[in-house]
């Protein structure tokens, strides 16, 4: 998968995930590729989602969404109190 962080309304016809980052496993500060574990609402276990990201921390929050399981997700994050 490929996230690109981007503000934008998500279609209806996506799915969404909306997670905390609990950890930055990998990310190349050259090209903002990333591995990210995330604790997404109502899941128990943590998730992981890679892409891309300028730049991204644990405790942000980011949402992730795509149309089916091939097509990249569009990802955008907040840290908190913002």
């Amino acid at each position: 998968m490929t996230a690109i962080m981007k503000n934008q309304p998500t279609p209806s016809d996506h799915e969404v995930l909306t997670a905390l980052v609990e950890r930055v496993t990998y990310q190349n500060a050259e090209n903002g590729f990333c591995v990210l574990r995330v604790k997404a609402r109502d899941q128990r276990e943590l998730v992981t989602l890679v892409g891309h990201a300028a730049a991204i921390s644990a405790g942000e929050w980011v949402t992730a969404s795509a149309i089916g399981s091939t097509t990249a997700p569009t990802v955008s994050s907040s840290k908190p109190g913002s």
